[in-house]
C-alpha cells in the first residue's frame, strides 16, 4: 500500500477552518472534518474533541430571504441544475426545486437555508457531500477532482471522467478484482513536498440499477442516493479505524467512451498540456468568475500535470468488456514508475 499520511500530520485543516467549541459527532470529508446536525451516513464519522478544526454544516429553522443576482449557472441537458450568487464574502447556491445553501468561508460555515418539501434526507446528503462540499474546498484552495481513487498493487491511481462516462462502474469492477476503492466521485488533491497527495471524500459507489446487477448479482446493501435519481449507494469495505488516508498519487487515467464504430480497449499517453486541460475540465469550482482563484487553479493543475503520468482510456461501455478494461489498467499500473519529487511554486490563493 502507498504510505498514508494521517490527519494528525497535516496542517491543511487547521489553516483552513475554525475550531469547534463543543463536543459533537463529526464526519471526515477528504482532509477535513465536518461537524453537523445533518445525517451524512456515507461519510466516515468519529467524535470531535473540543478545539479540533472543522467545517460547520447546519440547517436553519429561521426564515432566510435573498434577492440573488445570479453570477453563474451550471446546465445539464438544457436545464439549470445549480446557480451561484455572491453576498459580500459569502456565496449562495440554489439547486432548483431541491434546496438552497449559504456558504460563509470566513466563518467555516455551510447552512441549508431552504429545503423543498420533497427533498428527503438522502437527497440533502447527496447535495451537500457530492456538490456543495467539493466546491467549498475548491474555493479554499484545494483541487476537488471529479475522480475515483483506487489502490492497485500498492499504487494510487485516480480515474477522471465526466458524469455518465462509466467511472463508478469501472471503479466497481476494479474493486471486485480485489483492488482498494477509496472514493467514487470526488477526490481532493494537494501538493506537498513535491508530491501530489490525494484524499478520498468517502468510500462508496453511486450506481444505476443495471450496474448494480452486473457488479452484485447476489445482491448488495443499497440505499437511495436521491429521490429524483434511480442511482443507489453501495458502501465499500473500509480497513483500520475507518478514516480515510492521504496517499501519494502515482498516475492518472482519463476515461473516455469509445466511439460506436470502435470496439477496442486502449490506453494512450497524454501530454502535460492535455493532462492540465483534463484536470481543469474534471474539477469542481464554486465561483468560475473569480479570476485570482481561477488563475491559481490553473497553475495548480499545470503543476500536477507535470508531475504525474496520465493516460486516456477508451473502452466500449459494455459489461462484458469491463474485464478487458480492468486488465489494461492493471498492466498499465504495473508499469508505472514512481513519480519524481517535483518543485511546484505556490499557486497563490
Amino acid at each position: 500500500m502507498p504510505l498514508p499520511i494521517t490527519c494528525a500530520e497535516r496542517s491543511t485543516v487547521s489553516c483552513l477552518l475554525e475550531p469547534c467549541t463543543d463536543k459533537a459527532l463529526a464526519y471526515q470529508f477528504g482532509p477535513c472534518v465536518v461537524s453537523t446536525d445533518l445525517r451524512l451516513d456515507a461519510l466516515p464519522h468519529f467524535e470531535l474533541e473540543t478545539g479540533l478544526a472543522c467545517i460547520q454544516a447546519t440547517s436553519s429553522a429561521a426564515p432566510f430571504t435573498v434577492d440573488p443576482h445570479w453570477l453563474h449557472h451550471w446546465i445539464d441537458d438544457d436545464e439549470v441544475v445549480l446557480s451561484m450568487a455572491r453576498q459580500g464574502p459569502d456565496y449562495f447556491l440554489r439547486f432548483p426545486d431541491l434546496a438552497d445553501f449559504l456558504l460563509e468561508p470566513d466563518a467555516s460555515r455551510i447552512t441549508v437555508v431552504h429545503r423543498n418539501v420533497d427533498t428527503d434526507d438522502a437527497t440533502l446528503e447527496h447535495l451537500l457531500i457530492d456538490q456543495v462540499l467539493p466546491r467549498y474546498l475548491a474555493h479554499e484552495g484545494l483541487l476537488s477532482l471529479h475522480a475515483s481513487a483506487l489502490t492497485i498493487d500498492g499504487k494510487c491511481l485516480l480515474i477522471l471522467g465526466k458524469s455518465g462516462a462509466g467511472k463508478s462502474t469501472l471503479a466497481g469492477f476494479l474493486a471486485a478484482h480485489g483492488h482498494g476503492l477509496l472514493s467514487d466521485d470526488c477526490t481532493i488533491v494537494e501538493v506537498e513536498a513535491g508530491r501530489a497527495l490525494a484524499t478520498a471524500t468517502y468510500p462508496s459507489l453511486r450506481l444505476l440499477p443495471d450496474s448494480v446487477d452486473a457488479l452484485y448479482p447476489a445482491g448488495a446493501d443499497l440505499r437511495p442516493m436521491a429521490h429524483y435519481s434511480p442511482k443507489q449507494r453501495v458502501a465499500a469495505q473500509q480497513a483500520g479505524d475507518g478514516r480515510l488516508p492521504t496517499l501519494a498519487v502515482d498516475g492518472l487515467v482519463v476515461l473516455e467512451v469509445a466511439e460506436p464504430a470502435s470496439d477496442d480497449v486502449a490506453l494512450a499517453p497524454m501530454t502535460a498540456a492535455e493532462t492540465c486541460l483534463a484536470l481543469v475540465r474534471h474539477s469542481f469550482q464554486l465561483d468560475p468568475g473569480d479570476k485570482p482563484r481561477m488563475g491559481a487553479h490553473l497553475r495548480r493543475c499545470s503543476g500536477i500535470a507535470r508531475m504525474l503520468p496520465a493516460f486516456r482510456l477508451h473502452y466500449p461501455r459494455r459489461y462484458d468488456r469491463a474485464p478487458e478494461a480492468v486488465a489494461a489498467i492493471e498492466a498499465h499500473v504495473a508499469a508505472l514508475p514512481a513519480p519524481p519529487i517535483t518543485h511546484v511554486p505556490d499557486p497563490g490563493p
